[in-house]
């Protein structure tokens, strides 16, 4: 009985050192083959170069570029990718023009259906670069309307992005509201490639959005718009400062000065002036000095008298984006602290009293020049 335990215990170590043994041959083999391969992409690496400078130079030689493609497909799609990012223009149409003809795009394409996570977002991913091009847009269009929709968030983001060179205005929509529904993260991701799209949104999707009764969709909407920076065609703000929760009081306080003026929204700023939350307070200042809202200047001066140092100091950078008015306010109070805006305004202030007591006494000048040559001139 002993002995059959020894036995198979033995033939059980046997088996353990051949399953070892087996991965670690394993293992110095993908090494090996990994070695090998890294040998061969750093020596096709700048013949690959060459040849595609060669091809934007205006070589139409592909014999060379299809041997490549056939040898060395995966390096070849490093370079171009490589090169894409240093070129602009004509000649980034030409290196997506020779993706088609190589079907490297078609190879993409093929890639979005597999079921291996990481390759389906890759796919993904280049095909959101090469749809900045309209021939692989027609072709790729309608995986990224599937795309938006699979399951993985990296395939989502990388498809939406492909999606947002859309000349469509409903697939460009469709961009808008995924990026609503994502957290900060996914927003920061797909405003950059919406900007383009602003004006159009604004007029659609992002006015219903601001619109909704769901507070987190609006927030995401006014977040989207002001990482957009540029002015854009909103209208009835003034509403979600008058009635909005603290969040969105602010966030639309930031925004109107990136909106066309209107009397309700100057009007909204100079009451949330005497907001009892200080964080409105402080987003209505700066949005008074940003609009120039001459209403508001009695609240900034009651802010740079009797605020404490940060409200000052807003109070005073406001007040000095309102000329003359401002300007004048800025000087009776003396020297405060404030920064290079409120110092250049002070000067600006002083050069123009300057400017005028030099007028008012050049005047005095000139008529006692002329009272004195009237005098001799009875003299004479």
């Amino acid at each position: 009985m002993i002995g059959r335990l020894i036995i198979a215990a033995l033939v059980m170590e046997f088996c353990y050192g051949a399953l070892l043994l087996f991965l670690l041959a394993r293992a110095l083999a993908k090494g090996a083959a990994f070695r090998r391969r890294s040998l061969v992409s750093q020596a096709a690496r700048p013949v690959i170069r060459d040849a595609l400078i060669n091809y934007l130079a205006g070589s139409n030689n592909l014999v060379e570029l299809k041997k490549l493609a056939k040898a060395h497909r995966r390096d070849l799609v490093d370079g171009i990718l490589e090169v894409h990012a240093a070129v602009s223009g004509g000649p980034r149409e030409q290196l997506w023009d020779l993706s088609l003809q190589l079907a490297l795009v078609q190879d993409w394409c093929t890639d979005t259906r597999s079921k291996d996570r990481t390759l389906r977002c890759l796919a993904f991913e280049r095909l959101a670069l090469a749809c900045w091009y309209e021939p692989c847009r027609r072709i790729a269009g309608d995986l990224q309307l599937r795309g938006i929709e699979d399951p993985d968030v990296e395939v989502r983001f990388a498809a939406a992005r492909g999606l947002a060179y859309s000349a469509v205005p409903e697939e460009v929509q469709r961009v808008f509201e995924l990026a609503v529904s994502q957290n900060s993260l996914g927003r920061v991701l797909l405003t950059e490639v919406l900007r383009p799209h602003a004006m159009v949104l604004c007029e659609s999707v992002v006015a219903e959005a601001l619109r909704s009764s769901d507070e987190s969709r609006v927030i995401s909407a006014l977040e989207i718009a002001l990482a957009w920076e540029r002015a854009v065609p909103l209208m009835d703000l003034h509403r979600l400062v008058a009635g909005g929760s603290p969040a969105v009081r602010q966030l639309t306080l930031r925004l109107l000065p990136l909106v066309p003026s209107s009397p309700e929204n100057d009007a909204v700023v100079i009451h949330a002036l005497s907001d009892k939350l200080r964080s409105t307070a402080l987003e209505a200042i700066v949005a008074a000095g940003r609009l120039r809202i001459e209403g508001a200047i009695p609240g900034l001066t009651h802010f740079l008298k009797w605020g404490d140092q940060e409200m000052s100091r807003l109070a005073a950078d406001a007040l000095a984006e309102i000329p003359p008015r401002g300007w004048e306010i800025l000087q009776e109070f003396g020297p405060l602290p404030g920064t290079p805006a409120v110092q250049s305004a002070r000067e600006d202030g002083k050069a123009a009293s300057q400017d005028s007591k030099t007028s008012s006494q050049g005047g005095k000048t000139v008529s006692q020049d002329a009272k004195t040559v009237s005098r001799k001139a009875t003299r004479v």
